[in-house]
């Protein structure tokens, strides 16, 4: 179970780094060839990343500004199946802080993206460190890139009607990364404590639920309209009477047009 932690404390900053995730698997390696048992949780930021990632591999641009882009390490003893709701407890507990510091209402588009206003303003990336015995998920790695008062006009042209950004909070941006840490370590605190309270935001804030939407697997492009998000965060999908189950990381899902 996951702790009240002092970020104030436990901040790694750098003025640029290849990726705050990548830097996090090092440091717990690290610990590991020292025979040492990294037993905190973690902040990690960066005002620039060289080398971001997204979701399957895909590069994360992380251009410098008031942008945020942070990693937290946080130190887990959980079976895998009991942590298939942290990537949705990272975008609740996000959206909490970000509009406790002023921004407008934040949508959640399954499975990992923030959006305001029918824009991207945020990306989330979370990856599992397992034990020795290769059983139980010993670290969870949560990367998470925010647009913040960022210049869209000098954005390429094929991201200006896809990239949005978040603008009016009160914080400046080391206390609204902390205040993100905090949120978010309290998010995935509630998967082992009270998932359905987690799942019920989620859902709410869904910007799927009841739209028509494609998707590409195995078989081909499908056309569905999404009903429902279940139990496991999976997206649930009537294709022409017949329900679907989406899994994250299986399929890619957007917007019918």
């Amino acid at each position: 179970m996951l702790k009240e932690f002092d970020y104030k404390l436990n901040n790694i900053h750098f003025e640029e780094i290849d990726s705050t995730n990548n830097y996090a698997k090092r440091l717990i390696e690290e610990y590991r060839t020292a025979g040492k048992d990294l037993d905190r949780n973690i902040l990690i930021s960066a005002d620039v990343q060289t080398a971001g990632r997204g979701r399957s591999g895909k590069s994360f641009a992380s251009p410098f500004g008031s942008n945020i882009y942070m990693t937290l390490i946080l130190k887990l003893d959980e079976l895998p199946e009991d942590c298939m709701l942290i990537t949705p407890a990272v975008a609740v507990g996000a959206l909490q802080a970000l509009e406790a510091a002023g921004s407008e209402r934040i949508g959640i588009k399954w499975v990992n993206d923030l959006f305001l206003h029918g824009k991207k303003v945020s990306g989330i990336l979370t990856e599992a460190v397992f034990d020795k015995t290769g059983t139980r998920i010993e670290y969870a790695i949560i990367g998470i890139g925010i647009d913040i008062d960022m210049d869209l006009t000098k954005l390429p042209d094929d991201l200006k009607d896809i990239v949005g950004s978040i603008t009016g909070l009160k914080l400046d941006k080391k206390e609204m990364t902390i205040s993100l840490a905090e949120h978010i370590s309290k998010a995935v605190a509630r998967v082992f404590e009270d998932k359905e309270s987690i799942l019920d935001i989620y859902r709410d804030r869904s910007v799927l639920i009841g739209e028509a939407v494609t998707w590409n697997d195995g078989s081909g492009s499908h056309t569905g309209r999404v009903v429902n998000i279940n139990a496991n965060a999976n997206l649930v999908v009537d294709e022409a009477g017949t329900e679907r189950i989406l899994m994250s990381g299986e399929v890619s899902v957007r917007k019918a047009k």
